[in-house]
């Protein structure tokens, strides 16, 4: 009687285990994602590490990995500061690598093809790529930047082979980031941020992850936010970057664009300067001449709107830092004037800057025409199509703003360029429509061109011009 008392008991000790082992499964507790506090990234480690390295290949100018150590330190200051400069001894330094030893050395290799995208070089590093699959040194790196270049230069067929032949070198978070920009761009806007909340999510929990690298992952979450009008999120998202990473000048002017959309001129114009302080780009430098000119300060709005078009040059110069080996005509046809490599264009800048406020528009085509030819994206359409209605082209404007609008994405700006050139083109259903997506995914969008763009709603809605 004890054994069957012994053995019931056993048996029911067994199953118990089981059921609660099977209920484990069935309704797994939510446990919270584990977390490491960071210190925020100190830069003055950037010049420190360019010092070391330098020295370090005068004390063995034949030693390979010095150069491609040599390579990351200048690329940590070209990426810190969008410093052109930095990015060109980038380059020489990982091909000063690559000569001294190529077999077995697509890690320097690969510096030198993130060394052409930091200067705006697309066409340049796809042929890196090329030339480093050809010598059979290609890394799943050197997959994931050729993705990037197809990205930059709108061939989002071929970014997507990429991605479907190569899923192994997309699972980590630099290739999910990669994934998540192109969902963003075919309008799948909640699948990218899906994703980029999962990036930050699993990076936050990562101890090897350094306070920079970790803030850049949160700065993507929050422009996505703020791309899709969650402008409380991308406020806090921006701030954890800000935490982790003070020179962070993209987190630092997404939360100037916040400050602006919400009418805080003052604290647009305070976030934007401490981003100029660390990176001058032709974007952060109009935003706080606006701020200037809503403070009631019209001249030093006009002393930064000069120091824009200082900064991106003209159609006629090689000023700024200014794209200016091609000279175009009306019709597109252009002639080369150099074959030699220019640095960071900023064509776009220029020829946005220029359609907006109505100025200098055959120098702001001839830039949107060189911005197509080495970097034909959706944006590249964009712009084209911004500068051709202010043109008043309004054939060429449609056809142009129609193929940036070909993947579907959902950037409210894009969607009120094609409102005001539809409305131009007497498509007033269309052009009600694209604002109205435009104001819906986020009314501030824009500080300039949210209001016009709600103008111009209310005016189509009550029939007139």
């Amino acid at each position: 009687m004890k054994l069957i008392l012994s053995i019931g008991l056993a048996a029911i000790v067994i199953i118990s285990g089981w059921l609660l082992v099977a209920s484990s499964y069935r309704a797994p507790a939510p446990v919270a994602a584990k977390t490491f506090s960071r210190a925020p990234y100190d830069s003055s480690f950037i010049p420190a590490r360019i010092t070391d390295q330098e020295q370090a290949v005068l004390r063995d100018p034949g030693g390979a990995i010095g150069y491609s150590l040599l390579a990351t330190a200048y690329l940590a200051k070209a990426r810190e500061s969008d410093d052109n400069d930095a990015a060109v001894k980038a380059e020489a330094a990982a091909r000063r690598s690559i000569k001294i030893r190529t077999a077995g050395n697509g890690t320097a290799w690969n510096k030198v093809v993130r060394a052409l995208l930091a200067q705006h070089r697309f066409r340049d590093s796809l042929r890196e790529t090329e030339a480093i699959q050809k010598a059979k040194v290609s890394t799943d790196e050197t997959i994931r930047l050729r993705a990037e270049i197809m990205i930059e230069l709108g061939r989002y067929a071929d970014a997507q082979s990429i991605f479907q032949k190569n899923p192994n070198a997309f699972s980590n978070t630099p290739g999910s980031a990669i994934q998540a920009r192109m969902l963003d761009l075919e309008g799948k806007t909640e699948q990218a941020l899906a994703l980029y909340e999962k990036i930050v999510r699993d990076s936050e929990a990562r101890y090897d992850i350094e306070s920079n690298d970790l803030a850049w992952f949160h700065t993507r979450l929050g422009q996505q936010q703020l791309n899709m009008g969650r402008r409380a999120d991308a406020r806090k998202t921006f701030l954890r970057s800000i935490e982790l990473y003070p020179r962070g000048y993209k987190a630092l002017f997404g939360m100037a664009r916040l400050a602006a959309g919400d009418g805080n001129w003052q604290g647009a114009l305070d976030w934007a300067a401490r981003a100029d302080a660390i990176a001058t780009l032709p974007e952060i430098v109009t935003l706080m001449a606006e701020a200037h000119k809503r403070l009631g300060e019209p001249e030093k709005e006009k002393q930064l709107l000069a120091r824009v078009v200082s900064l991106t040059g003209s159609h006629e110069s090689a000023g700024g830092m200014h794209e200016s080996a091609h000279s175009h005509g009306k019709d597109g046809a252009h002639s080369h004037a150099s074959e030699e490599p220019h640095g960071h264009s900023l064509d776009r800048q220029y020829a946005m800057f220029c359609a907006d406020r109505n100025q200098d528009l055959d120098g702001a085509y001839a830039a949107a025409v060189r911005d197509f030819e080495e970097r034909p994206d959706i944006y590249a359409y964009d712009t084209l199509a911004w500068v051709y209605f202010k043109q008043k082209r309004i054939k060429e404007a449609i056809v142009a703003i129609d193929r940036a609008l070909a993947l579907g994405t959902q950037d409210p700006k894009l969607l009120y360029h094609a409102g005001e050139i539809y409305a131009a083109a007497g498509k007033k259903p269309n052009a009600a429509d694209f604002l109205r997506r435009a104001l819906r995914i986020d009314d501030k969008f824009d500080a300039v061109h949210a209001p016009r763009a709600q103008g111009l709603l209310a005016r189509l809605e009550v029939g007139q011009p």
